[in-house]
This record gives C-alpha cells, structure tokens and sequence, in this order.
C-alpha cells in the first residue's frame, strides 16, 4: 500500500533538489562574506550541492518504486487513498504507474551514464595530463627537497610555475626555475606551503568533482558557479593556509610577484587581500 508520508518525503525531497539548484547560486555568489569567509562558503556549496544530489536521487527511488507498485496493481492507489476504482480505472493507473516508473528508473540510468561517460572522458584527460607532467619533471627536474614531509622538486621552465601533484603517499610540489630566482627562499616556502595546503585539503578532488558537475550539465547557471566559487575558494583557503605558517607579508609579497610575471590580475587582488588583512591586524 501507497503511504501519505512517503509520497509526502518523495516531494519534499525533489522540491528540496530544485531548491537547491535555483537558490545556491543566487544566495552563496553574493556579499564580500565569500572572500573573508572562503572555507564557510566552500562548505555551504558543497553541503548544498551533495545533499541537493541526494534529495533527487532519494525522490526519484521512491517514485520508482511506487510506479513498480502501481505497475503490479492499480487497484493498489484506491486502496491507498480510501475509494473504489472501476475496473477500467485500475487498468489506466496500472498502465500509468508503470510508465511513471519505468520512465523514472530510465532517466535515471541515463543520467548514471552520462556521469560515468563524462567521468571516464576526464580520468583519461588527468591521466595524461599527469602522465606528460611526470615526463617534464624526469627530463627537467634539477633539484629536490622536502620541506615538511613533503616532496618538491626544481623544474627547469621559463613559467611562473607552483602547483601540487596528487596520486603519491603524501602528494608532491613542483616549482618551476622562473619562480626559484624571482622568489626569496621565505617567499619560496609561503608559496610550497600554499600547495600543500591544497595537497592537505584536497583541493584537486573537488576542483574534478565541479569540473564532473559542469561536464554534465553545462548549461546549468549551478554548475557554472559551482566550478567558478571552487576555483577561487581553494585559492582563498590555501592562501589563509600559508599565511598562518608563513606570515601575510612574504606571501602577499610572493602573489604580487607571480601575478606580475604571469599576468593574472586575480593573483594580484588575492595578494591584496593578504595585504588588508595585515593592515587590519597592525
């Protein structure tokens, strides 16, 4: 038999999916609470988000298996709800209750193929993305250290170059040579520590998991600004990271370096923001 509440939790569930699929974007995009709270804001995303993705797919189990039900016997809907139903009305909802949930369960495998499909295209781009990294750093790589654990290794590049290498016990750090002469070693280290703090956090797992979402759905005003608020909001944290081990002054000093070289002028507002965070602590 059919429950009240259950078909009551299955709304309630997609309304709360659509909620969150409207009104993340509109609510979490806006306010300068974002930069001085990033971890906050990185949170809420993602709270909204994966429990958004779990609503849809807990509303859509139960109307599959109400529609299974109602597919068996329509007569199971009349006697849910406390009135007879003629013999030809228990045929048409019968029929109805079985479209419902054979086209529920059939949108639901082909969204589980497209994720898979867009996942699978994104592995293989990261693996040879990795794999072309790896290449580099064994032809060019002229020095290696580890600093708190951690791996670095001194490539030989022209490039404003620091990122952090997943996929080893403890993750890895490449510098680029570019950086290793503009750099101070105190500047140097802010900026190691800043990819370990995404090696820590890990920063690369959810920067796939929005890139995976908007692969999916790229028409999608939430996906757009899901991918959008990660790729600040990690760079915002892993900021704050190497500002609290470092100190503000040789990071700030560090980004103001990078975004000159490299000509991004978000690394030179992130670089300010250091810089009024230490003006307001003086």
């Amino acid at each position: 038999m059919i429950s009240t509440p259950g078909l009551i939790v299955a709304v309630a569930l997609a309304t709360y999916a659509v909620v969150c699929l409207v009104a993340a974007p509109y609510l979490l995009t806006r306010g300068s609470w974002r930069v001085h709270y990033p971890r906050l804001c990185l949170t809420l995303w993602y709270a909204a988000f994966l429990t958004g993705v779990g609503a849809g797919v807990g509303s859509g189990a139960i109307g599959v298996w109400y529609g299974w039900q109602i597919g068996v016997d329509g007569q199971i809907l009349a006697d849910s709800f406390g009135f007879s139903a003629e013999p030809w009305v228990g045929r048409t909802v019968q029929i109805a209750g079985g479209v419902i949930g054979w086209s529920t369960l059939a949108i639901g495998g082909g969204l589980a193929g497209l994720v898979a499909t867009r996942a699978a295209t994104l592995v293989s781009s990261q693996r040879r993305l990795r794999a072309d990294v790896d290449r580099v750093v064994a032809r060019s790589g002229y020095r290696r250290e580890v600093v708190a654990g951690t791996p670095v290794t001194y490539v030989a590049s022209r490039q404003p170059i620091a990122c952090g290498l997943t996929g080893r016990s403890r993750g890895a750090v490449i510098i680029s040579a570019e950086l290793d002469l503009a750099l101070s070693r105190r500047e140097l280290r802010a900026v190691i520590e800043h990819e370990r703090a995404h090696l820590r956090g890990a920063h690369q797992l959810l920067s796939r998991l929005a890139l995976l979402n908007q692969a999916c759905l790229p028409s999608a005003r939430a996906a757009r600004e899901l991918r959008r608020a990660t790729a600040l909001l990690i760079e915002l944290i892993a900021d704050d990271a190497a500002a609290r081990r470092c100190g503000g002054a040789d990071l700030a000093a560090a980004l103001t370096k990078i975004g000159n070289a490299d000509g991004d002028p978000t690394i030179g507002l992130r670089a300010r923001r250091i810089e009024q965070r230490l003006a307001l602590a003086a």
